[in-house]
């Protein structure tokens, strides 16, 4: 039986780490007072870090670096989801150039359980779960829909499966809120209707406020009496709602008729 996905722990490596030197008082160049020199004292570096993935090659640059930040920059710029508890409280220091993406996790998570989820072929690393040292023990990964990037789902927007596209825009607009307004109006032009479908209704109750002019456009063209609906409900409150809703009244489904009228009617009060 053909496996898509491959499990594998954690395993100890030695972490190349840079230490941050301490900054010395210059006796001779300083002329502070002794509340001053405290203050210089307690004064830390700034945090630097730099990630970079090209052609499946990961370079990371980063001076006390909290982990948790730097594992999302990774995820961000590796498309691959990265999902970390309780480790918020440690920072790191590591210098990587153009290494493997596998090999670079392996030094950062050497005092962590982790798994690596791989899959395709030639199976490819897709999804890491990270826990406290002794706690993966017995634990399963969460649905996908919990932990995948939302670059993963941006990718998703043009899978050839309708259903994934459908899948994938609901994520992006509750991810991202009015940030995902280019990838509505993709969608609205989509030839599933239930993608269309996915992107009006998610948009509406994510609060996502589309131009009135594409929205008219669905209410009174589009094939879908469900997207039609929804584009005179999107509508309504609007001042241009009242012309598209005269023009909605006859139209061939009985609900999109029913959503015209409500708006004409309250028009009149």
């Amino acid at each position: 039986m053909k496996r898509t996905g491959l499990w594998l722990c954690a395993i100890s490596t030695v972490i190349t780490c840079i230490s941050l030197l301490s900054q010395e008082k210059d006796r001779n160049q300083l002329s502070k007072s002794p509340g001053d020199s405290a203050t210089s004292q307690s004064t830390t570096a700034p945090l630097q870090a730099k990630v970079d993935f090209q052609n499946g090659q990961l370079s990371v640059e980063a001076r006390e670096i909290p982990l948790a930040w730097l594992l999302k920059k990774i995820s961000d710029k590796a498309g691959i989801p990265i999902v970390a508890q309780d480790i918020s409280g440690e920072k790191v220091s590591l210098v990587s150039s153009s290494a493997n993406l596998e090999e670079v996790l392996r030094q950062l998570l050497q005092k962590y359980d982790y798994f690596a989820y791989y899959s395709g072929d030639p199976p490819s690393l897709s999804a890491v779960w990270v826990y406290p040292k002794g706690q993966g023990r017995g634990i399963e990964p969460v649905p996908a829909g919990q932990w995948a990037s939302t670059k993963e789902f941006e990718r998703q927007l043009t899978d050839k499966d309708p259903e994934v596209r459908a899948s994938a825009i609901e994520a992006v607009i509750e991810r991202k809120g009015e940030g995902a307004k280019d990838e509505i109006l993709a969608a609205l032009n989509d030839e599933n209707e239930r993608v269309r479908t996915q992107a009006l209704y998610y948009s509406q109750t994510n609060a996502v406020e589309l131009p009135t002019a594409v929205l008219a456009g669905l209410a009174t063209t589009d094939p879908s009496a469900n997207v039609r609906y929804l584009a005179l409900e999107a509508l309504a409150g609007r001042s241009e709602a009242e012309n598209v809703a005269r023009a909605a009244l006859n139209d061939s489904d009985l609900n999109v008729q029913a959503a015209a009228n409500e708006i004409l009617g309250h028009a009149k009060k």
